[in-house]
């Protein structure tokens, strides 16, 4: 039996493969939101939608430059969370978050430029 963010996550790497942008951003998106939904508090989730739909239009091209590196990136995320260290994790999604798709821009602070 798979864990849905791993069945998520074979859905990025084949997005990645044939280099489709829209399903590489789905399936991130996707990929995302199974790991959140299973936060032991559940406004985790809630912030997490208002966030995504804050920055969804930055991802309507993939951010890297080798397509194959969004699924690299996700499988080490998965990796760390699945250890169980909170604070790695942490820092893990913030370096995901503003170096991996940031490209070095803290994508956290455009959100408050987003319409």
């Amino acid at each position: 039996l798979h864990r849905p963010e791993t069945l998520r996550l074979g859905r990025l790497r084949a997005a990645c493969r044939v280099r489709d942008c829209a399903a590489m951003a789905e399936e991130g998106f996707s990929f995302h939101r199974s790991i959140v939904s299973r936060a032991s508090h559940k406004d985790v989730e809630a912030i997490w939608l208002a966030l995504v739909g804050r920055v969804r239009h930055l991802h309507e091209h993939s951010q890297y430059a080798e397509p194959t590196d969004n699924y690299a990136a996700h499988a080490v995320l998965l990796k760390i969370f699945r250890a169980g260290d909170k604070n790695a994790a942490v820092e893990a999604l913030y370096k995901h978050i503003t170096v991996d798709v940031g490209g070095g821009e803290d994508l956290l602070a455009k959100t408050k430029e987003a319409p």
